[in-house]
């Protein structure tokens, strides 16, 4: 390479060989790679299609090579490029091309007839794609500058019913252990064990849609009436109402009625005598009495308003001789605590109910606003680190996130960033501080333990002997069996931390006010 400097500025000839010219800059060496390819591609695909491969590869060559030829002709015109080209070009495709050339007519008119079909088919498809591909753009176009405020579909407080069933998600596994020990003609009861605001009178609501047809689900809230009965006739009497009307509404079904006034002269023997006609109504179905909250009746024997040993022999009973009928009943305490139950309801079979599965809460966190929201990776892990995928935590961050979003302008509403949900945990606290407040009532050693542990952050881990001696609290292996139990702290290798953040960060902002 010869280079020439002359005049007051730097003037550069270059004499280089074509192959320089063609790659010089890198910018244009990328440039040309890609023309290339799109020249070329095009006309190989359609003399393919009519002929072969071979006519493809000279029809993708001439395509790009004219091109190229053409405007090096254009910017060097002294040069005797085009001879030298077709000459090159006339040696390499000349067997290819006298080949394709000299083919019977008839074999050309038939590549002419596929070609046709294969367009008749391509063109609609691409259409198509086209036509998608716009109205998508269209679609993401208009929500992003669309004033239009996101639907709220998150709930917290309440259980999930058939309304806001797309709020349901997961507990395939709980589902299966229940219809496995469900199969069982002589079947122990069930307790459906979990912390509160797991999801357990939920996942009851839904039996009727989770389980098969054969079964006939009957949801009784014993904090609702029934457990605010004075006597043992007015019991029975709102065990049967609420038996009536979860038949209906879960299979269709009408049970007999049975009156107060039937139940006034011996409300055992006529209760039993009314589940006789229900198990002829149900004709070889099994019924499942699904009790709910049992401890809101413990309550009521403590009062003495009902016979603890009659009601719990009664439900023994039906365990024992009724093997149409299955007991379920759920509760945030496992049997030992109350030792009757556990004397009555003997070889009761328990499965907790605990957090989602992370695909399953990534559900619960996108699908329900998919069409007017969309969370970034970050963001959505951050919901599934704070929240340990508790479901009542994830609806309440959500719910949240949406108000939050609300209050944006448009063109900043349709994406969650990890940032934005950082923004609403003080807010979230606030909204969700019953459910705080409920669950955070321990004992004074409990709660010191708590605090304390808040104040050393984000996955902090600590040995008993650091919490013994910071805290000062008396049996603090008891005291630690109980928050592990109650499912505030978990064990680890290398000490014990808060099991979920969000919880964690209700603990340290309760202690920043006690200051």
């Amino acid at each position: 390479m010869t280079v020439l400097i002359s005049g007051p500025e730097t003037d550069i000839e270059t004499e280089a060989s074509l192959l320089t010219i063609l790659v010089k800059p890198v910018v244009g060496g990328i440039s040309n790679g890609l023309l290339f390819a799109l020249l070329f591609a095009l006309p190989y695909l359609l003399a393919r299609y009519i002929a072969n491969a071979w006519a493809g590869i000279v029809a993708g060559l001439l395509a790009c090579g004219g091109v190229y030829v053409g405007f090096f002709m254009f910017r060097h015109p002294e040069q005797p490029i085009l001879f030298f080209s077709f000459m090159a070009l006339g040696l390499g495709q000349s067997y290819p091309g006298c080949r394709y050339l000299f083919d019977k007519p008839v074999n050309h008119w038939g590549r002419v007839r596929r070609f046709g079909h294969w367009l008749g088919e391509f063109v609609p498809q691409m259409l198509g794609f086209l036509k998608q591909e716009v109205h998508n753009i269209s679609s993401q176009i208009a929500e992003s500058t669309s004033d239009e405020k996101i639907d709220n579909p998150y709930i917290t407080g309440v259980p999930l019913t058939k309304y806001n069933q797309e709020l349901f998600v997961g507990r395939d596994g709980v589902i299966a252990r229940l219809e496995l020990l469900l199969q069982n003609p002589r079947s122990p009861p069930i307790l459906l064990y979990g912390q509160r605001r797991m999801g357990k009178t939920s996942l009851l609501n839904f039996l009727s849609a989770l389980l098969p047809d054969h079964y006939v689900p009957l949801f009784v809230d014993f904090q609702g009436p029934v457990s605010l009965a004075t006597d043992h006739c007015r019991f029975f009497y709102s065990l049967s109402r609420a038996m009536i009307r979860k038949a209906h509404e879960t299979r269709e079904l009408t049970l007999p009625p049975l009156s107060r006034e039937d139940l006034e002269a011996d409300p055992f023997s006529v209760f039993d005598e009314w589940l006789d006609d229900i198990e002829a109504c149900v004709a070889g179905r099994t019924v499942l009495l699904t009790f709910d909250e049992f401890e809101a009746l413990e309550g009521r024997f403590n009062q003495g308003n009902l016979n603890r040993q009659a009601i719990l022999g009664f439900f023994r009973h039906i365990i024992q001789h009724r093997l149409q009928f299955k007991i379920i009943i759920a509760g945030v305490h496992r049997l030992e605590a109350f030792p009757d139950w556990a004397n009555y309801l003997i070889n009761t079979e328990t499965v907790q109910l605990s957090y989602l599965q992370e695909s399953e809460a990534r559900q619960l966190i996108e699908n329900p606003v998919k069409k007017a929201l969309r969370y970034t990776p970050d963001a959505t892990q951050r919901i599934l680190a704070l929240t340990r995928c508790h479901p009542a935590l994830v609806q309440l961050l959500c719910k949240e996130i949406v108000l939050f979003k609300n209050g944006q302008a448009a063109h900043k509403r349709r994406w969650v960033q990890q940032d934005e949900v950082e923004a609403i945990i003080a807010n979230s606290l606030k909204s969700g501080r019953n459910y705080f407040s409920h669950i955070s009532n321990r004992s004074p050693a409990e709660q010191a333990l708590l605090h304390f542990l808040a104040r050393q952050g984000e996955g902090a881990v600590l040995t008993q002997k650091k919490l013994a001696d910071a805290c000062q609290v008396e049996s603090i292996e008891e005291t630690l069996s109980r928050l592990v139990q109650s499912g505030f702290i978990e064990l680890t290798p290398l000490g014990y931390r808060f099991q979920v953040e969000l919880i964690r960060r209700w603990f340290l902002s309760m202690s920043k006010e006690a200051k």
